[in-house]
């Protein structure tokens, strides 16, 4: 009889967990969906902050007060007309500004906007064409405005990407032209002060001038010191290289006119190549990410910590996933291994990690992304635990972590990138986090059972919900639906998870979320809080 009762009672305590609703949301109005971007900034002084890039209206900021209430909706003129053509890639707070990074590629030439908004009172300050390219060709400007381009066009597109240093207000602009008439006019640097200020800039030139093709993975600034360049670099067959590439740290002093370069670690050659920086606000460090391949099949990351003064080389330790391996082997086994890929890196409060891997196989024009394991490590990279959550869902365009997009950088223009199923793992005051959007059929699926996440989740999946898992400790996990159990397809609210902002000091975690009312698709800003 106690035995019957122990398991009506876990019984009861998993029904109620997944039928859970957090019961301090607060919502704001809903509006039509638009077709564009979003992204939401938490400001210093509490407010919250929604840019919205849409055919409809154009560019919009609407600043909400710290009690969520509306206070002010602005709607920006934008230089060029063609809203096609025009895609969102950063917003931040820089001092008192709220800075939103536009490119557009109207008539095949790259151009940066940056405009800015009254962070205390929402209102217009103004543009400024901060960068410009050479005219691109058709195909390679098609692959630019639009993910349905193959991944050799992607790759090689021009672009712009934007970082801002995560302890103060400085940053740093990159200009990709990988089309340039010249190797060593490939990739720009630009640095700038909390007042818009160009610091410095400078061309990377190719180290030794050894190399023909050079590629940006990420940047990290240091106050108003230096900008730090990771670079993926390799010479073709035709220009004397064989299958080995090199990842590079190259740092750009305020007053240098010239990149100081290190090899951070050699790899075999692949389309895919990722490295990171990341900022450990616990150990006082910054970490480098790096993939490295030993044949098409086999890859694993190392985790090297950098001194940024002096870019040189801390302790190094080669992240593992065997834990979450064994899990899967155990528990789900569909397939014979848990051959995964690391897409996101965070530092917890106690000072571990916490890695989000995924399974990865290449579609026709995107990646199919499945069984989503979660790993906790030490800060030397010692396993505490793995697990492994099913899941199957779509990323259009080419695979990539989802660092960039919690950091408020965006890959392609007009589109959600990540079709609703991106996921966010946010690192709480006492517990961790991993937010995922999809349905109550496939999530209440045995794990190992071999009918389950059969189905692509896309944005226009019925019944498609948002689901949070806490994570213990030891790897322990609790999912819940964040709305409520939908009692109807029609009911079923999810979030845009990718637009999302948090603020770990107050847990304030906010996120822009879709629902059908009336039949028509709704959009509203909710405020949360994750301790």
């Amino acid at each position: 009889m106690k035995k019957i009762f122990i398991l009506l009672f876990v019984c009861l305590f998993t029904i109620s967990s997944i039928n859970a609703q957090k019961t301090d949301l607060i919502f704001s109005e809903k509006v039509l969906v638009k077709s564009g971007l979003s992204k939401l900034k938490i400001l210093k002084n509490g407010k919250t902050a929604n840019i919205v890039i849409s055919k409809e209206d154009g560019l919009v900021c609407t600043l909400y007060n710290a009690n969520q209430q509306k206070e002010n909706e602005t709607k920006a003129p934008l230089v060029e007309s063609n809203i096609d053509y025009q895609a969102l890639k950063f917003v931040m707070q820089i001092d008192n500004d709220i800075v939103v990074m536009l490119a557009s590629y109207s008539e095949r030439i790259p151009k940066l906007y940056r405009f800015l908004f009254d962070s205390s009172t929402g209102a217009f300050k103004g543009s400024e064409k901060i960068a410009e390219m050479s005219v691109m060709t058709s195909t390679v400007a098609v692959s630019v405005v639009t993910v349905q381009a193959p991944d050799r066009f992607i790759e090689k597109a021009p672009d712009f990407f934007i970082e801002k240093d995560p302890l103060s207000d400085y940053y740093a602009v990159v200009k990709l032209n990988s089309y340039a008439s010249e190797t060593n006019k490939m990739i720009e640097v630009f640095h700038y002060s909390p007042q818009h200020e160009k610091i410095n800039s400078a061309y990377f030139v190719s180290p030794e001038n050894k190399f023909k093709n050079l590629w940006m993975s990420d940047i990290y600034v240091n106050g108003s010191k230096s900008v730090i360049l990771a670079s993926y670099v390799y010479n073709d067959k035709a220009d004397g290289g064989g299958n080995d590439a090199f990842f590079y740290l190259s740092q750009l002093n305020a007053d240098a006119t010239t990149f100081r370069n290190v090899v951070l670690t050699q790899t075999l050659r692949y389309t895919n190549y990722d490295c990171n920086f990341v900022s450990d606000t616990i150990a006082k460090n910054v970490k480098v990410i790096a993939k490295i391949y030993k044949n098409e099949k086999e890859h694993s990351f190392i985790c090297q910590i950098i001194n940024l003064q002096t870019i040189e080389f801390g302790e190094q330790f080669q992240i593992t996933t065997e834990m979450a391996k064994q899990y899967f082997a155990k528990n789900i086994h569909i397939v014979k291994e848990y051959d995964s890929q690391l897409q996101q890196y965070v530092i917890a409060k106690n000072g571990n990690g916490l890695i989000l891997s995924e399974r990865v196989q290449s579609a026709v024009s995107g990646y199919y992304h499945q069984d989503v394991g979660i790993t906790g490590i030490t800060p030397n990279g010692t396993e505490l635990f793995g697990v492994v959550i099913r899941y199957f869902h779509y990323n259009m365009g080419k695979s990539t972590t989802y660092m960039d997009a919690s950091k408020g950088s965006f890959k392609f223009a007009s589109t959600d990138e990540f079709n609703a199923t991106y996921l966010d793992l946010i690192t709480g005051k006492n517990a961790n986090y991993l937010l995922l959007n999809s349905t109550s059929e496939d999530i209440e699926q045995p794990e190992n059972s071999k009918n389950a996440y059969k189905k692509i989740l896309l944005a226009n999946s019925a019944g498609l919900t948002t689901f949070i898992y806490t994570i213990g400790k030891n790897g322990e996990l609790t999912k819940t639906y964040l709305f409520g159990k939908p009692g109807t397809d029609a009911e079923a609210k999810y979030c845009l998870l990718h637009t999302a902002d948090y603020d770990p000091q107050t847990g304030l975690y906010i996120v822009s979320i879709v629902e059908k009312v009336n039949g028509k698709k709704m959009t509203s800003v909710v405020w949360m809080h994750l301790f």
